[in-house]
């Protein structure tokens, strides 16, 4: 299996030439096309690419998408962990098996052996909507010293929709 290195990345720093950058550029590109090559030749069902900043991902999946591959990036992109995975198109993950991931429920090999246990991934078939999130109105509070003009809004965060749980969507009530 052909190792990739997507970390080296391009940079726009004042002492970097443009010429550097395209030079840098093409064998970025290059490596991931020969990655992609010892991939197809292969018999697994995906490929993982190291974390990669979202210049190299682009690249990736614009490739793989070039050679009828199925690409998806996975992870969190302030910790520096988001990559690519690409999957052939005979197992690439539907949009259900994608919820599952997009959420962080569980990895790519995860998915594989879920879906080898039969999990059809049916709790993850419902939508967000705003409906499904407890509100609260802002509050105009007033200042200690009774001022009257200058009063500030004190806003409340209720529900962070990065925490919303689906299966208890339909237990979550609204408030004006």
């Amino acid at each position: 299996m052909c190792v990739c290195d997507s970390n080296v990345y391009i940079s726009d720093d004042e002492g970097t030439s443009p010429a550097t950058v395209i030079y840098i550029y093409i064998i970025k590109m290059y490596t991931f096309q020969t990655t992609l090559e010892t991939f197809l030749e292969g018999d697994e069902p995906y490929y993982e690419f190291p974390p990669a900043q979202s210049l190299n991902r682009r690249i990736i999946e614009e490739q793989a998408e070039e050679k009828e591959l199925v690409p998806f990036s996975v992870g969190d992109d302030k910790t520096g962990e988001r990559r690519v995975f690409v999957f052939r198109t005979a197992v690439a993950p539907n949009e259900l098996e994608r919820r599952f991931l997009s959420f962080g429920h569980g990895s790519v090999a995860d998915l594989m052996q879920r879906r080898a246990e039969g999990d059809d991934f049916a709790k993850y078939n419902q939508k967000f909507t705003l409906n499904n999130v407890k509100t609260v109105p802002k509050v105009r509070a007033r200042k200690a010293d009774g001022g009257g003009d200058d009063d500030e809004l004190e806003s409340r965060v209720v529900q962070d929709r990065t925490n919303f749980n689906l299966d208890r969507s339909s237990t979550l009530r609204r408030d004006h």
